[in-house]
């Protein structure tokens, strides 16, 4: 799950938030919010994401894994 939370300097606050929903290394379901939207760049991204993150466990480096 992710959430952004942004808006414009003078303006209401928005919050949004994503659910990624993976089987076999692969999105089944995304989620904005409470609606279901194709699955794409954001949900590659995410999966990105998590496996330099899981390999960052062996090597402790997190800062490279989540900064690139």
């Amino acid at each position: 799950m992710e959430t952004i939370i942004g808006g414009p300097a003078i303006g209401k606050v928005t919050k949004t938030q994503y659910r990624y929903y993976i089987k076999d290394g692969r999105p089944i379901r995304v989620m904005e919010d409470a609606k279901i939207i194709p699955s794409g760049s954001k949900a590659a991204e995410m999966l990105g994401t998590s496996r330099r993150i899981l390999k960052a466990y062996t090597t402790k480096d997190f800062a490279a894994a989540v900064c690139n």
